[in-house]
């Protein structure tokens, strides 16, 4: 069933992206899992480097337990639980709905431009609105693993040292995905 969600909103390359949070499980029970239900996504578990599912869940004050939730781009929790999953069709509807309560009101505030995306060196962000910005990029597990505070409507920021993937980058509130090659 989550499988269906996870192909439908675009297998973790679009807008919406599913992160599992296994407590009790480990890597290899994580790998089964993905090789079962045909998903890739990140899964935070006990052996998770860096962090661990119970501060991840305490930082979200989301339950370790199964459910599906729903986190808008500024952090806030918009469905806190979707459980029982009774169909992929049901999950699909549940987070179509909600994210439908958010879309105008986030597209109004907080416009920047982000570029290149994909990056491996740097990244440009401008904006029509010049004051003072707080800038994050946090990777797949939600830890934050660059901060920087910038004055200028036009800034470049240098990620030659982050890994290639996915991370979001968080700039006063606005989150959006960016892709290190």
């Amino acid at each position: 069933m989550i499988a269906e969600a996870y192909h439908h909103f675009g297998d973790n390359q679009n807008d919406v992206y599913f992160v599992g949070v296994a407590p009790s499980d480990d890597s290899l029970s994580v790998d089964g899992w993905r090789e079962t239900y045909d998903v890739d996504f990140p899964v935070i578990h006990w052996f998770t480097e860096g962090s661990t599912a119970q501060m991840i869940c305490e930082d979200y004050g989301v339950n370790m337990f199964s459910t599906a939730v729903l986190i808008a781009p500024n952090h806030k929790i918009l469905i806190d639980n979707i459980w029982p999953i009774t169909s992929g069709q049901n999950l699909i509807d549940e987070l179509e709905d909600a994210m439908a309560t958010i879309g105008v009101a986030e597209s109004n505030e907080n416009i920047f431009n982000i570029y290149p995306n994909p990056a491996s060196d740097y990244v440009k962000i401008n904006s029509d609105v010049n004051f003072v910005k707080e800038v994050n990029i946090f990777d797949m597990t939600g830890r934050c693993i660059k901060s920087t505070i910038i004055n200028d409507a036009n800034t470049t920021i240098n990620i030659e040292d982050l890994n290639q993937g996915v991370y979001f980058i968080n700039i006063n509130g606005k989150v959006e995905k960016l892709i290190v090659e």
